[in-house]
């Protein structure tokens, strides 16, 4: 089962983040990195949903293999990002803030 929360910012969503979803017991949390733990695969997730990268047909195919083992290794998993909501992000290869729209956002979500 996947669980995913979308909290807008400023509205706790950091504090849950940092202080509660890493320690719920049988849950395994991806989301906003405050440990190394899992950083990997979230970091790559975050690239595609937020198009800040654009993937080969072989680096999809990568990670839609990378994310299906480790669901089947945690079963349970919480992902949480609240810049998922917003549409417009930093993009890091030009140094400019860019417009991404919700749709892109949103169908790179159910990948």
């Amino acid at each position: 089962m996947i669980y995913i929360n979308l909290g807008f910012p400023k509205t706790s969503t950091t504090n849950l983040q940092r202080n509660f979803y890493p320690y719920l017991k049988g849950i395994n949390y991806l989301g906003r990195i405050f440990s190394n733990k899992d950083k990997d695969i979230f970091y790559y997730i975050n690239l595609f949903i937020e198009n800040r990268k654009v993937f080969s047909d072989q680096e999809y195919s990568i990670l839609i293999s990378d994310f299906k083992k480790y669901y089947f290794e945690h079963k349970k998993i919480l992902i949480s990002y609240e810049n998922w909501l917003i549409p417009y992000q930093y993009n890091n290869q030009t140094n400019k803030v860019e417009i991404v729209p919700q749709e892109t956002k949103l169908i790179n979500k159910y990948f």
